[in-house]
């Protein structure tokens, strides 16, 4: 095991981290026990008990280990490409029952599995169905909330088995076949912690670049969604970071006061 600090966070969270003073990760949270990205803070705030996360770009561990706390005790963290020191942590806040991980290659979508309402026992596209215990109903691999990395390949289980929301840098790799999967495109308004339509987004050459798998949902998934579509040729200048969902995980944001309905 590599040199390390064990650091406490505001939130109540032990994260291990790198004995360096020239790591920005170690450095940041040394002087402000927090992650001070208003889109961590965004994230973790969606979290609610019986969700299903896949944190594709673990690291560290500070979004996976986030997210499984507000779960209590409820609920499911696929945790992939963790950094050694992330198993540390995992353990030291007694997360062990939420969280998984797996090499990326390990891990593969089959079926979808049944779903209920967070408040009844209505169907509900966007709550994935656990047992008491947080464990899943069957083999399915579906995520309500899914993390990207710059580099992470979009496997097309994972919206076409769900409805999930997507978080992605904005150079993501995974960003053209999500356009060309019809998903819409937001950005977060820090100020008002909610969502918002990316109304000029980057448009991706979807011909090209998307995944045939995903293609074949393209217009379903497009005329779902009542919301516009992103126009290419603006000048403004792209957020670091971008959200993605279709029609149905849009109305569960709303429905949490976290998406601003287009005028």
């Amino acid at each position: 095991m590599q040199s390390h600090w064990t650091l406490n966070l505001k939130n109540g969270l032990k994260v291990n981290v790198p004995a360096d003073l020239e790591n920005p990760v170690t450095l940041t949270l040394l002087e402000l026990e927090d992650w001070p990205e208003p889109d961590y803070a965004f994230w973790c705030q969606l979290a609610q008990p019986g969700l299903r996360v896949l944190d594709a770009d673990t690291g560290y561990g500070l979004y996976a280990l986030g997210l499984a706390q507000a779960l209590h005790g409820q609920g499911r963290v696929l945790a992939l490409n963790p950094d050694p020191l992330f198993a540390r942590s995992v353990a030291d806040n007694g997360l062990q029952a939420l969280i998984q991980t797996e090499e990326p290659s390990e891990h593969a979508s089959t079926s979808s599995p049944s779903v209920s309402s967070e408040n009844s026992g209505e169907t509900d596209s966007c709550r994935s169905e656990t047992n008491d215990d947080g464990s899943d109903h069957g083999e399915a691999a579906a995520f309500d909330l899914i993390r990207l990395g710059p580099t992470t390949k979009l496997d097309p289980g994972w919206i076409q088995q769900a409805a999930p929301l997507l978080m992605l840098p904005s150079d993501s790799a995974a960003l053209a076949d999500l356009q060309a999967a019809g998903l819409s495109l937001y950005r977060l308004i820090p100020v008002l912690n909610a969502l918002v339509l990316l109304q000029d987004a980057p448009v991706a050459n979807c011909t090209q670049n998307g995944s045939p798998d995903l293609l074949t949902n393209a217009d379903t998934n497009h005329e779902a969604d009542g919301e516009t579509a992103p126009s290419a040729g603006s000048g403004l200048e792209k957020p670091a970071t971008l959200y993605a969902c279709n029609a149905t995980r849009a109305a569960w944001l709303r429905g949490q006061e976290r998406m601003i309905r287009p005028a």
